[in-house]
């Protein structure tokens, strides 16, 4: 039974909501939350359109997991019999909205250990206490790809360009600032390199095309988020921009500011409504 085990006197069940780095987001509150309350922590992981890889086949798991669930809501029909099902089990649950507003309110989650059961699905930070992502770890495999690019990345600037259909990215952080962003370090720096992460092929290739070999990236196999090749790929992306001595990232985007936090290292986000030709 899918939620049987989690149903345990004080217990705390996470299901991460949207892509990668939102879900990270949300389990590395609820592994921070259930480290410092003390109570087990149960994993439900989504394979969706977003998101279709393994928990486990991207990061070693955490000894704080107690366990992971794998789902799959592929239609409506399914998604309401899961909720009907949410709502039987669990003592308390707490979805997008209830969470959102519960931050408003300066809630403090640590008062869930009062309550049996409970579920959280979120793609919010609820809860930080220490340094964010220090429990992740990519799996080997990932890891010794990551690794692989270690002298390349040392000192080189990381650039993120979000795309996918994301219209926020879209319409304020356009390709052509970026290549203005990375004239400015040119100009500051006339040895500089860059790591580039996207999950644009057009974009890659235009960039590329204007800066040649300042460029490193990580080949992809696909771009399509619906394949756990494609998960995996940008897992790599991510650790990788995280090892830069900085990060260009898109506006409004979980991946550039999770990059960011991973090492700790500055993030400067390419935005139209604050960009000022000629900066430094």
């Amino acid at each position: 039974m899918l939620f049987s085990a989690h149903c345990a006197r004080n217990t705390l069940t996470i299901e991460p909501m949207a892509g990668l780095c939102n879900r990270m987001r949300a389990l590395d509150s609820a592994l921070q939350l259930s480290g410092k309350i003390n109570i087990p922590l149960h994993l439900i992981w989504n394979l969706d359109r977003h998101c279709n890889c393994k928990f486990d086949d991207l990061f070693v798991v955490p000894e704080s997991i107690n366990d992971i669930k794998y789902v799959s809501k592929n239609n409506r029909l399914t998604r309401a019999l899961y909720s009907i099902k949410i709502s039987f089990y669990y003592n308390k649950y707490y979805l997008q909205n209830d969470i959102e507003s519960l931050m408003k309110l300066k809630y403090n989650f640590e008062q869930i250990k009062d309550h049996e059961s409970v579920y959280v699905s979120t793609y919010s930070i609820f809860y930080r206490k220490t340094s964010p992502f220090i429990q992740f770890k990519p799996v080997a495999a990932l890891a010794d790809i990551i690794d692989s690019y270690s002298n390349e990345i040392n000192n080189a600037i990381g650039v993120h360009i979000r795309r996918s259909g994301y219209i926020y990215s879209i319409n304020n952080s356009p390709t052509e600032l970026f290549i203005n962003y990375m004239n400015n370090e040119i100009k500051a720096d006339d040895n500089a390199m860059f790591f580039l992460a996207t999950d644009s092929l057009s974009d890659e290739n235009v960039i590329k095309d204007i800066f040649g070999d300042r460029i490193i990236t990580h080949k992809k196999t696909s771009f399509d988020r619906k394949t756990p090749q494609a998960i995996k790929d940008a897992l790599v992306d991510l650790y990788c921009l995280s090892k830069c001595s900085k990060i260009i990232g898109s506006y409004l985007s979980s991946f550039s500011e999770t990059a960011s936090e991973i090492n700790g290292i500055g993030l400067e986000t390419v935005n139209s409504a604050t960009y000022l030709p000629g900066r430094k």
